[in-house]
């Protein structure tokens, strides 16, 4: 599987995917660990989840045999007290998409406006 590292709009995974990790979920849990002063032997004794199990959901460097997928991601969730992992949504496709919505994010509103006019005359009155 393919980590997504799209940041948002997001959604939880559903029940049926809820043990899926996503790159993004394991830099969260990665910064809670730092912010706590945890090693990842300290997350395997508090998650009662043995140490190489969780040394491949977590691996330093990418690894061949890293885990995507794992009934310990409840747990973790729980003991961390992190969101569970997030996929994008159907309106998160690429790089482009992100770095276009944060720009937009800081405009001020006639500026938003004049570019709605210009994406409109760009496309020509084309709508999705």
């Amino acid at each position: 599987m393919q980590a997504s590292e799209e940041m948002s709009p997001k959604r939880p995974l559903s029940d049926a995917n809820q043990k899926q990790m996503t790159r993004a979920w394991k830099d969260v849990v990665r910064a809670e660990l730092v912010h706590r002063g945890w090693s990842l032997e300290r997350l395997a004794k508090e998650t009662r989840v043995s140490r190489s199990l969780i040394y491949r959901m977590f691996p330093a460097r990418p690894r061949a045999d890293e885990i995507w997928h794992s009934s310990a991601v409840g747990t973790v969730c729980e003991v961390l007290g992190v969101p569970p992992p997030m996929q994008p949504t159907e309106l998160q496709r690429s790089d482009e998409d992100l770095r276009l919505t944060d720009l937009i994010r800081v405009l001020p509103d006639d500026a938003k406006l004049t570019l709605i006019r210009f994406i409109e005359a760009l496309l020509g009155g084309k709508r999705r």
